[in-house]
């Protein structure tokens, strides 16, 4: 994950791999996360992804 800070916003950045190992296909619908810094909770967000991972495969994204 790459944190940028400018002009007192903060801008994310995070890579993310995920592989199937299994013979069926998975199907990734959403990515909940949040955001906390010293045991408090800033942002809370769900955002959708669509994306369909076949049987023993990998895929990449990047997640603004």
């Amino acid at each position: 994950m790459k944190m940028s800070i400018i002009n007192d916003t903060t801008f994310g950045t995070s890579k993310n791999a995920v592989k199937n190992n299994v013979f069926i296909k998975i199907n990734i619908d959403t990515i909940k996360y949040s955001v906390s810094l010293f045991d408090k909770v800033y942002i809370i967000d769900e955002t959708f992804v669509g994306l369909v991972l076949l049987a023993m495969g990998a895929i990449r994204w990047i997640l603004f």
